[in-house]
Formats: C-alpha cells, sequence, structure tokens
C-alpha cells in the first residue's frame, strides 16, 4: 500500500514531486506565454492593465493584491505593458495547475490502493491538463484579468487544509503553522477577489469539526485572526496610494466615506429581487456548461472521483465540495440582485459568463484525476493488462492521457490563442483618432472606457482627450435642461451643467485638472442616449455633438465598409467572442442612430453586419433589421427577419406590426390580420391598432370575394 505523501518523503516523494511541479508549471506557463494577448484586449483588460503600470485604484473592491503583484510584472524588460502584465495571469494559471497536481498527487498518496505511485502521478496530471486546457481558464490566462490569481489562491488553501488535515494536533508546530498559512492565504486571496471570504466558514466548520478542542485554543484563535487581518489589511493600500492621487482613482478611497464605499462595492447598488433575477440565475446556471469546458469523458471522471474520494477521504472532500457550492451559489445569488448585473441578462445569454465558473472547473478537473485512478485501480484489481509487470497497463494509460490531451488541445487552441490579438488596441486607436485637440470624451460601456483608458495611460496615446464617465444624475439634469429632450443638447449646455457640480455629475474615476472655461471644447460620446439622438453625428467609430450635415448616411456607409475590410476590424474564423461582442454593440449603437433619422440604408447595412458579427441568433436585433429591411424594399430579408423575432417572442408587437406590413405589401391581408388580431390582443386599449385590424379584415373579405 502507498500511504506516504506530501508530508513524509519516504521513498524520495518531495524530489519527484517537486520535479513535475516545476515541469508542468513550466510546460503551461510556456503555452500561456505564447498564446498570450500582444496589447490590451477587451472588458477589464485595459482598466486593469493601467492600475498595476500606474499603481491606481482599479473598478471597486479595488484587488490590491492583484494591482502590486501586476506592478511586478509591468517592470519586465520587454514587451507592451499590456503583454507584461498579461505574463501575470499566465503565471499564476500556471502556478494553479502545478498545486491542483500537487493536491491529487497528496490526495492520492494519503488513500489506501493497490496502484504504484507512479499512477498519482499521472492522475495529478490529467487534473491539472484538464483544467489548463479548458477554454474560459486559458483564456484568462493570456489576459489581464483577476481569475488567475484567484484560482491560484483558491488551489493553494484547498493543498494547504489537505496537507493540515494529515498532521496530528500533537504536532503542533505543523499544525499551527498551516492553520496560519490558510488565513494568510484567505486575507490575501479576499485581497484579490472579495468573495475568497466566502471560504472562511466552510474551512472554519471542518476545523472545528476535526478537532473541536481547538476552541479553547484561544492563542492560536487570537494568533489565526491576527494573520488574516494582517494579510486582509493589503487594502489599506487603497487609500495609502489615492492620496497619491494616481490616474486612475475609483472613488477616491483616500477619504473614509469613499474607502467604504469601494469595500462595500456601493456603486453596484443595493441587492434588490427583481423580475430579472430568476431568469438571471437561471441562465447563469445553463452557462456553466462542464463538458464544452472540460469534455465529456472528464466531467465523467469527475464524477467517478467525487465518490471515489466521498469513500476514502469525506472531510476533505466535503470540504472541497461545500467551498465552492457555497462560492458559486453566492457568486449567482449577489449577481442575480444586482441591478446594473441583471440588465445584462442578454450577455450572459448570448456569451455565458465562463470566467466566474472557474472555480467549478478547478474542482471537477480536480476529481477527474481521481475518477481516472480509480478506473485504473478498478481494472488493476479485475487482473486486466498485467502482462509484461504492467507496463503494458501504464502504455496504454499514457496514450490514453495524451490523446485525450492533444484533442482538448486542438479543440481550444484557436478560440484561447489571443498571439495575433491586436482588435482592442486598432480599436481605441480609431476612437481616439477621430477626435479633435483637446476633445472631452464621454465613454461608455466597459470596453470603450478601459480600452481607452489604456491608451492614454499606458500607451501614451492621445494624452489631450480628457476621458469622462458622467454619473446617471448628469444625463438626468442634462434630460430637463433639454426640456425633457424636446430640445437639442448643445457643448456649451453640457459644458456649463458639468461645470455647476463636477463631484456630483461626474463619476470619480479619474483624477483630472478639467477647466470648463471653453464653451467650444469638443465633446464626443461613444454612446447615445435617447433624448440626445438629434444632438450628435456620426464621427467614424463614435459620435460628436455636433449638427448633423445632412450627408451623414453616404459618408457613414463608405466609412464603414472600407473600416470593415481592414485587418483588425475584418470578420474571420480567428475573431475572439469579445472583439465580436464588442462590434455587435457598436454597430447596433450606429444603426438605431440612423434608423431614428430614417436613414435605412446605412441602418440595415449595420444591422446586417452587427447580426454576422454575432456568435449567436440576436432575436434582439431581428425587430429593427426587419422593419429597416421592410423600409428599403427588401420584403425577403423583412420577412425572414420578423418571424425570427416573433418566434423568439410571440408578444414582440415591433416585430408584429413589421410582419403585418410586409404581409400587406405582398397582399396577404389575411396573414396581417392575423398580426394585428394577436397585436389587439396583447394591447386591447390600443384604438388604432383596433381600427387597423377593421381595415385589413375588410381588405382580405374584399380580395377573397375578388378571387
Amino acid at each position: 500500500m502507498c500511504t506516504d505523501g506530501i508530508v513524509t518523503d519516504r521513498g524520495g516523494v518531495l524530489p519527484v514531486l517537486a520535479t513535475t511541479s516545476v515541469l508542468l508549471f513550466l510546460l503551461f506557463f510556456g503555452l500561456y506565454t505564447w498564446t498570450a494577448a500582444p496589447e490590451v484586449t477587451f472588458h477589464d483588460s485595459g482598466e486593469l492593465i493601467t492600475a498595476a503600470y500606474r499603481l491606481g485604484i482599479p473598478h471597486p473592491p479595488g484587488s490590491p493584491t492583484w494591482v502590486m503583484l501586476g506592478h511586478m510584472f509591468t517592470k519586465l524588460p520587454f514587451g507592451s505593458p499590456a503583454f507584461r502584465t498579461h505574463l501575470m495571469s499566465g503565471c499564476f494559471a500556471a502556478v494553479t495547475c502545478a498545486l491542483l497536481y500537487a493536491l491529487v498527487f497528496h490526495m492520492l498518496t494519503q488513500m489506501k490502493t493497490s496502484l504504484p505511485r507512479w499512477w498519482a502521478h499521472v492522475a495529478g496530471i490529467v487534473s491539472s491538463a484538464s483544467l489548463g486546457l479548458s477554454p474560459s481558464f486559458w483564456e484568462k490566462a493570456v489576459q489581464a484579468e483577476l481569475y488567475t490569481l484567484n484560482a491560484c489562491f483558491m488551489t493553494g488553501m484547498m493543498l494547504t487544509f489537505a496537507i493540515w488535515l494529515t498532521v496530528q494536533p500533537d504536532e503542533r508546530r505543523r499544525y499551527r503553522n498551516l492553520l496560519l498559512l490558510l488565513a494568510c492565504l484567505l486575507g490575501l486571496g479576499a485581497g484579490n477577489y472579495m468573495a475568497v471570504l466566502y471560504f472562511i466558514p466552510v474551512f472554519g466548520i471542518a476545523v472545528v469539526f476535526r478537532n473541536w478542542r481547538i476552541i479553547k485554543d484561544y492563542k492560536l484563535i487570537v494568533l489565526s485572526a491576527f494573520v488574516f487581518l494582517a494579510s486582509f489589511a493589503v487594502y489599506m493600500y487603497l487609500p495609502l496610494r489615492s492620496a497619491f492621487n494616481p490616474p486612475l482613482d475609483w472613488r477616491n478611497p483616500e477619504t473614509l466615506s469613499g474607502f467604504a464605499d469601494v469595500m462595500m462595492r456601493k456603486q453596484w447598488g443595493s441587492f434588490t429581487y427583481s423580475s430579472d433575477s430568476g431568469p438571471f440565475m437561471r441562465e447563469w446556471i445553463r452557462s456553466i456548461g462542464v463538458v464544452n469546458e472540460l469534455g465529456l469523458i472528464p466531467v465523467g471522471l469527475a464524477a467517478i472521483g467525487v465518490v471515489y474520494a466521498g469513500l476514502r477521504q469525506r472531510m476533505l472532500t466535503i470540504t472541497i465540495l461545500a467551498s465552492v457550492a457555497l462560492y458559486a451559489g453566492s457568486m449567482m445569488l449577489m449577481q442575480a440582485t444586482t441591478p446594473v448585473l441583471t440588465k445584462s441578462l442578454w450577455y450572459v445569454i448570448h456569451y455565458g459568463m465562463g470566467e466566474f465558473h472557474i472555480p467549478i472547473y478547478l474542482v471537477l478537473a480536480l476529481f477527474a484525476g481521481l475518477g481516472f485512478h480509480w478506473c485504473w485501480e478498478a481494472l488493476s484489481r479485475k487482473g486486466l493488462f498485467r502482462m509484461g509487470g504492467g507496463v503494458a497497463l501504464r502504455i496504454l494509460a499514457s496514450f490514453l492521457v495524451l490523446g485525450m490531451l492533444a484533442g482538448r488541445f486542438a479543440v481550444n487552441f484557436t478560440r484561447c490563442n489571443y498571439r495575433e490579438f491586436r482588435h482592442a488596441y486598432a480599436y481605441g486607436e480609431e476612437m481616439l483618432k477621430r477626435m479633435d485637440k483637446d476633445a472631452w470624451f464621454f465613454t461608455g460601456g466597459d470596453n470603450a472606457f478601459f480600452v481607452g483608458t489604456y491608451m492614454k495611460y499606458c500607451a501614451g496615446r492621445r494624452l489631450d482627450v480628457a476621458l469622462m464617465t458622467p454619473s446617471e444624475w448628469y444625463f438626468k439634469a442634462l434630460h430637463e435642461a433639454t426640456d425633457n429632450g424636446m430640445s437639442r443638447a448643445t457643448v456649451p449646455m453640457m459644458v456649463e451643467l458639468l461645470s455647476r457640480d463636477e463631484g456630483k455629475f461626474l463619476n470619480p474615476v479619474f483624477n483630472h485638472e478639467l477647466q470648463f472655461k471653453p464653451s467650444a471644447t469638443p465633446i464626443y460620446v461613444a454612446f447615445v442616449p435617447d433624448f440626445m439622438q438629434k444632438s450628435v453625428r456620426p464621427d467614424g467609430i463614435v459620435f460628436k455633438v455636433a449638427e448633423r450635415t445632412g450627408e451623414e448616411e453616404e459618408r457613414q456607409l463608405a466609412y464603414w465598409e472600407s473600416l470593415l475590410k481592414e485587418p483588425m476590424f475584418r470578420l474571420d474564423v480567428g475573431s475572439k467572442a469579445d472583439f465580436r461582442l464588442n462590434m455587435v454593440e457598436v454597430l447596433k449603437e450606429h444603426a438605431a442612430w440612423h434608423q431614428h433619422f430614417e436613414e435605412f440604408k446605412i441602418a440595415t447595412f449595420l444591422y446586417n453586419q452587427s447580426v454576422s458579427y454575432s456568435i449567436k441568433a440576436r432575436p434582439d436585433i431581428h425587430p429593427s433589421l426587419a422593419y429597416c429591411s421592410y423600409r428599403v424594399g427588401d420584403m425577403a430579408a423583412a420577412h425572414k427577419y420578423a418571424m425570427a423575432a416573433v418566434d423568439y417572442n410571440s408578444a414582440d408587437t415591433y416585430a408584429l406590426t413589421t410582419l403585418a406590413r410586409v404581409y400587406v405589401a405582398r397582399g396577404n391581408f389575411k396573414g396581417a390580420s392575423n398580426c394585428f388580431e394577436r397585436i389587439v390582443s396583447l394591447r386591447p386599449e390600443d384604438g388604432e391598432a383596433r381600427a387597423t385590424l377593421d381595415k385589413l379584415q375588410a381588405g382580405a373579405e374584399k380580395a377573397e370575394r375578388n378571387n
């Protein structure tokens, strides 16, 4: 029987374990470095890189552990600031894979098993590679994000707790030191990702359950609490650094109120259960997609591994499952009751939330290795493959493992290879180059905001442009100043309004030295509130607050046709999901503007392009595309997209109206009548719809008589 493991070193376990761990780290770090993005990517990447490069304060709760570690990586003497920071994600992803291997090996060497120790090494490699080659984990390992460092801390905590379970209380020094290490990892891990705090109650209950007498060891309890608080005090970075006014200084936590706002994530709003919460949770669960992430075989092995580990190491298995279940469940409830997030239900439906599910994939990968070990142990006990003293069994296992891993590599490589990904950088350059000198840029959405932040504060592009994030109060005040949207919002009006109360109307993100004097300050926006449609005109990929020229449709059509042919904007098989998502939103924004002014030719073109860039069907775009297609006379397309919209949402009166118009244009008055019958049933108070229905029914009767 093999009972020695990490804690003891009988038979030279540690040298082999250490060597294999280092090799796994180098292998995965090499893979992630090779496939890392050379420049900024979308979502939070630009903001986090800027925070690390300039020692700033990113969005709440500030992630100080990540920022300070990231700053060290930005000191590397090669690559762009973005590439250096991406390497940090790859480094900690590789460390996670090495720690996961060590955790599986340790668990197996504490079990009573009939297989030689060689099989524990292979099982650990299976777990490590299952996680390391999963697409969500791999994608986050090649971009500046919080998730791989979070996974690293989680795996380190699980390994520390697993080792602690094998140490007897009478080994006081090691027993205490491991608990203190666990407390330190919890504090530093929460300094990267606050949700790590959800692990505390599970680990606390498990520690007391194993040895209830520990509650009498006041000295150890106080010392553990002190170590945790000392590690969690990494958050003191926020007020200390904010006092020096770095460029990126989210909510100015140098003040007590600002610090409290950041720690409590006040900007996201209070937790409120709404009508969107239920659908959000359903889609959140559906987006986990474990088979797509790990593959069918590893998921099956994980199911076996849970039973296998539960029978052999019950406490550790329950603790791991309970901690990740509490973590995932709490994350889901928190997001489903945060209004800012539930408004993004369409994102969950179309693009998933794989980054939030990485802890789930990590635990499944862990149990996949254990399940793999059990399968071969069962074959060994049946007396199979014993020829050649077990050599044939090892060769077969090696080929199966290599084949499985090669398959996962081949399936996920195209999606996760960001080696040539410069799309976000090109998008940022395209935005900024359209702007006049000393312009104000009202960014909208994470991509325009964070890419612009990186371009200015890391790449040094367009230092004259002031990036601004107006608050919702600003747009409410602007709406009122324009007679509730009836008149145009002008540049002088916008400048004067902002100068009244900068603290209220400008979200505290950047440390600006804005001057509110010039009434002719050029202002650009990345998004257009409905009431500002007539206040702006497209200027390339952004909008400028200015008078319309009357030449927008043809000029913009030529612009987009040219831009979408450029390599960094062209849709091809190598286009990443985040790039395509950004292009869909940009194209939709411009299409809606042109539709508002009844420039249906370019609106139809842009809506069509947004549909082509989307990975999945976009029934939310189909109603507008159907209407614009109808207005340009493309009845086939109008019918196609109106039907798609109605099939998706039978209560969509906008799509039903368009479909009825198509039927009328084709002389199908009965079909049009059916559409308006549904509209009237949905809106019985709509007298105009009822009158239209009467006319259509009369027209249908007349057509039948003529036939």
